[in-house]
């Protein structure tokens, strides 16, 4: 009895904090153990009906109609309280069109904030209108599973900050464009795997816009016959973060990014035939990320610029770039492309590098400092170095000895090993006494090895 009276105490403690508490404390549940809070007591009866969170998961039902059956008795009993965030997914098996329609003019009346909308498709299907114009809404996630997003003609999100498109396929060019121009507040957008092939312009023109993140578009976008199937045009003069992700060799021009402060890059596709295409892209490309003060840059686009490091020149100038993160296999090339960088960088301070092996690759082609022309050496502002998975192969251990000797402003360089290094003790040992005895540009400069 005494242990009974514990628990009902211990209850009673739960059931004493304010209702905002405990539907906090709620929000983080399933919908359906929520709803099993109503049996506790009379005070936990209709606490559930105003949770701010709500997250329903069709793959956890069986058959659809017991789904569908769920969602509208949920929304049914709700009170008049707002919703925070609405979360569907489902697919075709678990529910009808019609029904989506109105679990979605719920959300929006009773003002929903966050929207996120997971349909597995493979028909036909419009979201309803009165999601766009929606006056509360804050963040937008869709995924139809590339279906088309069939856009209406009146727009207007006044609320939205983010929005997140992936895996769907646009209309046309107009309404696309007309998406992201009618949301005056919007600050980050994310597009991920989506069918462009309809478009033959892909415009992202946005004042308020400040992060972005085009990653995964599908292959109709790329090089087809030597020509560009669908342009890609970007101008937002308050961004501040760029991610973009390339995989077919996509033609993207960038205007007034002078905000910019971190962008990352990864290339990754063949140049085949289109070479003189894909380097006056990439050219272009890079231009425009000129003012970024943060560089990252991955290994497959170093190992895609390499081979047409002669046909691409000089790189755009990076006056503002104060840190760059590269990832890069020890060639040649590859090191003749980096240094390529950092020529483009005059106040670059900070350069973090990670070696990588590749199978089957075997130096026959030796980097030298004859490579980088006598007034592209001097490195003014350097001052940290961080070379992650360091192998002590001949390519590495010259560009190292390079940025020694050239890095005047260098404080410190910290050099982690490669696994394979770590376990060859003699080698470490006569790598770390080479690198260590070597002349250097600053006097004050340190080199640390780690393990």
């Amino acid at each position: 009895m005494e242990a009974l009276g514990n628990q009902r105490e211990s209850c009673d403690r739960i059931s004493e904090l304010p209702d905002s508490v405990i539907q906090h404390i709620l929000s983080f549940l399933p919908v359906k153990d929520v709803i099993r809070t109503s049996f506790l007591s009379k005070r936990w009866k209709y606490l559930w009906t105003s949770v701010p969170n709500l997250d329903f998961d069709g793959l956890v039902f069986s058959p659809k109609t017991k789904f569908m059956n769920f969602v509208d008795s949920v929304l049914l009993r709700r009170n008049g309280a707002a919703i925070q965030k609405f979360r569907l997914s489902f697919g075709d098996y678990y529910c009808d069109g019609s029904r989506v329609h109105t679990w979605i003019d719920a959300a929006v009346t009773h003002n929903v904030r966050e929207l996120d909308f997971f349909y597995y498709t493979s028909k036909h299907f419009d979201l309803p209108i009165c999601l766009y114009t929606c006056k509360s809404l804050t963040v937008l996630k869709l995924n139809l599973n590339f279906a088309t997003l069939n856009l209406p003609s009146s727009i207007y999100l006044p609320s939205l900050k983010t929005l997140q498109l992936s895996s769907l396929a646009f209309p046309n060019d107009d309404l696309t464009e007309k998406l992201f121009s009618s949301c005056p507040i919007l600050e980050s957008l994310i597009l991920r795997d989506c069918a462009l092939g309809n478009l033959k312009i892909l415009r992202i023109c946005s004042s308020s816009l400040q992060r972005l993140s085009i990653d995964g578009l599908p292959k109709e976008l790329g090089l087809s016959n030597g020509t560009i199937a669908c342009q890609i045009k970007v101008s937002t003069p308050r961004l501040l973060s760029f991610e973009y992700s390339d995989h077919m060799g996509q033609d993207i021009s960038i205007e007034n990014m002078s905000s910019l402060e971190y962008a990352y890059i990864s290339f990754d596709f063949d140049w085949e035939e289109n070479e003189p295409l894909c380097v006056h892209c990439v050219t272009k490309f890079l231009r425009g990320l000129s003012n970024a003060k943060v560089l990252k840059v991955s290994s497959t686009s170093i190992q895609l610029l390499s081979p047409a490091s002669n046909s691409l020149g000089r790189l755009p100038m990076f006056y503002n770039l104060s840190r760059l993160n590269l990832g890069a296999a020890a060639t040649k090339e590859n090191i003749r492309v980096i240094t390529s960088f950092l020529h483009s960088a005059p106040n670059l301070e900070i350069l973090a590098i990670a070696f990588l092996s590749l199978r089957g690759f075997h130096e026959k082609r030796y980097f030298e400092a004859q490579d980088v022309p006598p007034l592209e050496r001097v490195i003014d502002r350097l001052k940290v170095v961080k070379i992650m998975w360091f192998g002590g192969g001949k390519n590495e251990l010259v560009f190292v000895k390079f940025l020694l000797e050239n890095a005047r402003a260098l404080k410190r360089m910290t050099i982690m090993p490669s696994k394979q290094l770590s376990a060859n003790l003699e080698l470490q040992m006569k790598v770390r006494q080479e690198i260590l005895m070597h002349r250097r540009g600053s006097i004050s400069s340190e080199v640390l090895f780690l393990s």
